[in-house]
């Protein structure tokens, strides 16, 4: 899955028996299947094929002809896929401490969205129709709404929908 838990273990109980809560932290991220490094065998393979025709046409004015439209194709292909690539680099961390529940939204070169709330007074909800994505999962405290694993697949956001709601139930 697009996402992992970071959880510190519990402290020992202290003196008077009580146990200090450990820290949890959720990074999930986007589902990537192609990265920089494929990026660049596609364009260079697709180059390649877009090569082999043209060899029918060395010494002839049709090459010239054909020569900016598949190198506007080239480009339109690189440009498209860069801007795929940027879109992709999202990430959010939701970091809950003892006291404090924060999400940190990082996209693309924008400056990263924060909300915090007290974790006793946060709601989590999971809505299985009528959001802009099928089982729109959702965290609302501190005044605001805020939408959590837009990028994940439904049964994603069901399995994070339960996870979490069994860490936010211990606290």
């Amino acid at each position: 899955m697009p996402y992992e838990w970071l959880q510190d273990e519990p402290a020992a109980p202290d003196h008077s028996g009580a146990v200090s809560q450990a820290r949890a932290e959720l990074r999930a991220w986007p589902q990537r299947s192609l990265h920089r490094r494929g990026l660049a065998a596609f364009v260079a393979m697709t180059a390649a094929l877009l090569a082999v025709p043209l060899v029918s046409l060395l010494g002839t004015v049709a090459l010239w002809v054909l020569l900016p439209f598949l190198g506007a194709a080239l480009a339109g292909l690189i440009w498209a896929l860069r801007i795929n690539l940027r879109r992709g680099e999202v990430q959010e961390t939701l970091t809950l401490v003892p006291g404090s529940l924060t999400l940190l939204r990082s996209t693309d070169g924008r400056e990263p969205e924060y909300w915090q709330a007290n974790p006793q007074w946060v709601r989590l909800h999971l809505l299985a129709q009528g959001g802009p994505v099928p089982d729109y999962l959702t965290l609302s405290g501190g005044g605001r709404v805020v939408e959590l694993g837009a990028f994940l697949t439904a049964e994603e956001r069901r399995c994070l929908h339960d996870e979490l709601a069994r860490l936010l139930a211990r606290r």
